[in-house]
């Protein structure tokens, strides 16, 4: 099947995408199998072990990856939730030991957890963790705690913080005094709690995200952080949905102030595509960081490919112009990473889908080519993904969390020399 490249207009953007997306792409390789080699001027070929799996037991929640133990490989930091009926649950750390993937260590939580955020917050050179209690029905004290990291893949007891958050969380320094912050949402606005360096942090300030508009009900959904108008000032990037019966996606970019303020400046309604994953990056090479978006469908009966990643050109002031849109072949999960999985030096995309990740080599020009696929062996469940050096080579590889199953993909492909 082709790769479906297309040029879209802004205005076309604003009436919804779901009209542009036509066709199926992909040339799909199987898992562990080398591609045939490339041609001068193409992508380096890529190629994955056989998939390693880790029972965790209880249904995973949150995962993110990080150098637990100090040491140059990652280690991967994975919420478990008890049974729905419990408001308890585990943090597991899995790590590679001598070549094989073991659970190390799991601390019990309290409370049930749904975000996880990790990041130097008291400026001791060790990686601690965020993580929040959403308010549901279980919870009428929703919280934000604090582990802070011995540097040996353990952590002291939470910090709690009172705030209703829900995912995702991301750690910035939004106010550039070296201290990180953290970046989140409730409901339909972005919310930011300023970091004091020690661990703790100031009180919250909220900045609407998603207005709600003429669809009665909004809500903030995935997040990014970065300069988008180089200014040297971080600023965020919010998708959003707009109704409660009839979904409607929106784009959303707030302008720091370098203080740690957000200033709303731009609400794009992206029509029965919803965003789910989000990344900023200057894929152009024009020195302005661009939007890469993994769009899904509001409307389940709308024909296959029922999903899309679009890159948007940033054009340096705070807004963007889509160039590219790529058709996924099934149903994606939403989780969307940008890292240089074959060595050439430019970043790609790779995106988790039901029963695939599909990495799309950069083309170095604001594109992508067309994506190889790598089957796993289990349903995904639509947990996600997180990218990093789990074996200490050099190279990043993959891990899709299941229901009850980690699974590890390592990364095999052939880097050329330098």
């Amino acid at each position: 099947m082709s790769r479906s490249v297309r040029t879209l207009s802004l205005a076309a953007l604003a009436v919804g995408l779901a009209a542009l997306i036509a066709g199926a792409i992909g040339a799909k390789t199987a898992p562990g199998a080398q591609a045939a080699p490339a041609a001068p001027g193409q992508p380096v070929p890529l190629s994955f072990a056989t998939e390693r799996d880790i029972a965790l037991g209880h249904y995973t929640g949150a995962m993110v990856a990080g150098k637990f133990n100090g040491g140059p490989r990652a280690d991967l930091a994975i919420l478990n939730d008890t049974p729905v009926h419990s408001r308890s649950g585990t943090l597991s750390i899995v790590r590679d030991v001598n070549g094989h993937f073991r659970l190390v260590r799991t601390v019990v939580m309290r409370s049930f957890t749904s975000s996880l955020a990790a990041g130097d917050v008291n400026r001791d050179g060790r990686l601690d963790l965020v993580l929040s209690t959403p308010e549901s029905w279980l919870y009428s004290q929703p919280s934000m705690s604090v582990l802070l990291g011995a540097g040996n893949a353990t952590f002291g007891a939470p910090r709690l913080f009172k705030l209703s958050t829900a995912e995702p969380m991301v750690l910035a320094d939004l106010n550039g005094d070296h201290h990180l912050d953290v970046v989140t949402t409730a409901h339909e606005w972005v919310v930011v709690l300023l970091g004091r360096g020690d661990g703790t942090f100031k009180a919250r300030h909220s900045y609407l995200g998603d207005a709600g508009l003429d669809f009665g009900y909004g809500a903030v959904g995935p997040l990014v952080v970065g300069d988008v108008n180089g200014d040297g000032k971080l600023d965020v990037v919010a998708g959003g949905v707009e109704g409660a019966n009839s979904p409607v996606g929106t784009l959303n970019v707030l302008l720091g102030n370098g203080r740690g303020g957000l200033d709303k400046v731009a609400t794009t309604i992206t029509g029965q595509l919803l965003p789910g994953g989000m990344a900023l990056s200057d894929v152009s090479g024009d020195g302005k960081l661009d939007l890469v978006v993994n769009y899904g469908f509001a409307d389940s009966d709308v024909p296959t490919p029922p999903a899309a990643i679009v890159v948007s050109n940033g054009n340096g002031d705070g807004t963007f112009t889509p160039m590219h849109e790529y058709d996924l072949p099934e149903v994606s999960t939403g989780a969307l990473t940008l890292r240089d999985m074959n060595g050439d030096g430019i970043r790609d995309a790779v995106v988790e889908l039901d029963t695939s990740f599909d990495v799309l080599p950069g083309d170095g020009a604001g594109g992508f080519e067309a994506p190889i696929a790598f089957p796993h062996a289990h349903w995904a469940g639509g947990v996600g993904m997180a990218v990093a050096d789990y074996n200490g080579d050099g190279k990043p590889d993959i891990a899709l969390k299941r229901p009850r199953t980690l699974s590890i993909f390592l990364n095999t492909t052939t880097v050329p020399a330098p």
